[in-house]
């Protein structure tokens, strides 16, 4: 799916649908150049409107991939520079538990911290490509394909094979992005759609 950084994300269920627990496992490919000089978001789960629970994030001027975090009182950031705005598809997967994250980018495991995470998902929606449905903001100015979201830690060696394509274990929600025109993305880990 093309994303115009214009305010055109997608626009899911209520956050506590897709994150219900602290084991929690982000996945997607990702196409960004530099042309984009803001801080745009790839998957947003809100604990309220505008703020974030559990996100992944992608800085298309520096190619900095960042997690955000949620701890019960502030939120706390890892961030990594992974040079990926080369307009060329990448592979990121985002893991965390109650206390500590892990990112993997294109296969390899380049980042591990160990925060505090407080699942304070809520009624607010979930969003692809951009940030806080209610209000649009930080939107992505580039490519997504085949969105994942799962109830647990993926292992070094699943993240490894999600970027080699061999590992075939459904994920609770799955975004193939491959509809190729309209909005709407269909969930094919729980077969329910969505409206952009």
């Amino acid at each position: 799916a093309l994303f115009d950084g214009t305010g055109d994300l997608i626009n899911l269920d209520d956050s506590n649908l897709f994150v219900t627990g602290t084991n929690v496992t982000y996945a997607c490919w990702v196409n960004v150049d530099d042309g984009d000089t803001t801080s745009s978001y790839i998957i947003a789960n809100q604990k309220a409107a505008g703020s974030t629970n559990l996100s992944l994030q992608v800085n298309s001027a520096g190619g900095y991939v960042d997690g955000i975090i949620w701890d019960g009182s502030s939120h706390g950031r890892i961030t990594y520079d992974a040079d990926i705005n080369d307009g060329k598809w990448h592979h990121v997967v985002f893991t965390t538990t109650s206390g500590v994250q892990v990112l993997y980018v294109d296969g390899v495991q380049v980042l591990t911290t160990s925060l505090t995470f407080a699942n304070a998902a809520s009624s607010d929606h979930m969003s692809i490509g951009g940030f806080n449905p209610a209000s649009p903001s930080n939107s992505l100015d580039g490519k997504l394909r085949d969105v994942r979201i799962y109830d647990y830690v993926l292992s070094a060696e699943q993240a490894a094979s999600l970027y080699s394509g061999s590992y075939n274990v459904t994920p609770d929600h799955h975004y193939k992005l491959d509809e190729g025109t309209g909005g709407t993305a269909n969930d094919t880990g729980t077969g329910t759609t969505r409206n952009s």
